[in-house]
């Protein structure tokens, strides 16, 4: 696995350790890059440990929310509103306009309570989220999808 600094390997293994504390057997660890993935209730959420733009690191943690949504002005505005509340998290779309859930931490100094608020709110919000979305706008839960 490669790190773009030696900070961004600190970073990942305070993470991991955390991660494996809190999650035990129910973590999965990518052994090609640096993240992990776990089933918090409903929810599978993804944590990566990248480096950011002012050159520390950056825990990233996302759960996908659903696919194949239409991209409606209605649909827009909603997530333009559920972003305006105060939340840990924000919503947002990949390139194939699937929509996440995403909150980020400084990573130097990240503390246990940090990283688990930090999937604990995502798995929260995502958890509801994801069936308000479909049962309103459409679209298929990502963790009802069939690969």
């Amino acid at each position: 696995m490669d790190f773009a600094s030696p900070a961004q390997r600190a970073c990942y293994e305070r993470v991991a350790g955390f991660l494996r504390e809190l999650y035990g057997e129910g973590l999965m660890v990518d052994a090609t890059t640096p993240s992990f993935g776990v089933r918090v209730g409903s929810a599978w959420v993804n944590v990566w440990v990248r480096p950011g733009a002012a050159g520390g690191p950056v825990v990233i943690t996302r759960a996908w929310l659903v696919t194949g949504t239409d991209l409606t002005p209605d649909f827009l505005h909603h997530l333009l509103s559920e972003a305006a509340k105060p939340a840990l998290a924000a919503y947002g779309l990949d390139a194939g306009d699937d929509v996440y859930l995403e909150h980020s931490l400084p990573g130097e100094g990240v503390t246990l309570a940090q990283v688990r608020a930090s999937v604990e709110s995502v798995a929260a919000e995502a958890d509801r989220a994801d069936d308000m979305i479909v049962a309103r706008f459409g679209g298929i839960r990502m963790t009802d999808k069939r690969v």
